[in-house]
């Protein structure tokens, strides 16, 4: 997934240098959010951050219901299926947000990741939306969850059916990017340059091969 970040940060740089107010990373996992907010002036929204944090708003216990196959695993603070690429990160974001202490399961509807394009779309929704119940019945009834994250930016417009029949609050994850990308804008709220401090860095004097367009934009310098 870190391979994917130079080209997330290039895609931010230039809807800032077009006039755009913020920019939302369209992957749960953040990818990029960090390093993005150290080069650009507008506010950058991370999926799984925002729903983390208004989940907690919500409610005491959090499980998050993510995608693709189940392992197995010896960490009993964590449910024991989770998914197995997103795991590490999730519990990183997680750890770097001071909340993992809120969170009392990671699981995972045992959906290949490489089905994630198609499983909301017409054909695939009743499963998905199967596998989402049933998961999160598990959460609620043998992890204590009392608040739902859905863990996948494709998960989008199912938590309403979620929540009517689980009972308890049902996060979308990109719903609630959106929808803290335009309070930050309404708010003239950014990022602290405390917290992400303006890098300059060279990127023709950088190991990783960085796209070419990068070159030219703020702290990436031929």
């Amino acid at each position: 997934m870190c391979i994917a970040i130079p080209y997330i940060i290039e895609e931010i740089l230039k809807g800032e240098k077009e006039g755009f107010d913020a920019a939302i990373v369209g992957c749960f996992g953040n990818l990029g959010v960090r390093q993005a907010r150290e080069v650009v002036s507008i506010p950058i929204i991370g999926p799984g951050e925002a729903a983390c944090h208004i989940a907690c708003l919500l409610g005491d216990k959090i499980s998050i219901i993510t995608t693709g196959a189940v392992i197995q695993h010896k960490n009993l603070k964590l449910n024991e299926k989770y998914h197995h690429q997103f795991y590490t990160s999730i519990q990183r974001e997680l750890q770097a947000q001071g909340l993992l202490d809120r969170v009392v399961s990671i699981r995972s509807t045992n959906r290949s990741s490489e089905g994630g394009t198609t499983a909301f779309t017409k054909e695939g929704l009743t499963s998905e939306i199967k596998a989402l119940l049933k998961q999160g019945r598990k959460a609620i009834e043998e992890d204590g969850a009392d608040v739902l994250v859905l863990g996948c930016a494709l998960m989008m417009g199912v938590a309403d059916k979620l929540q009517d029949d689980l009972g308890v609050p049902v996060v979308d994850s990109t719903l609630t990017a959106l929808k803290v990308a335009e309070m930050l804008i309404s708010m003239k709220l950014n990022h602290s340059q405390l917290s992400y401090p303006f890098v300059n860095t060279r990127a023709d004097k950088c190991a990783i091969l960085y796209p070419p367009s990068l070159k030219g934009y703020h702290g990436y310098q031929t």
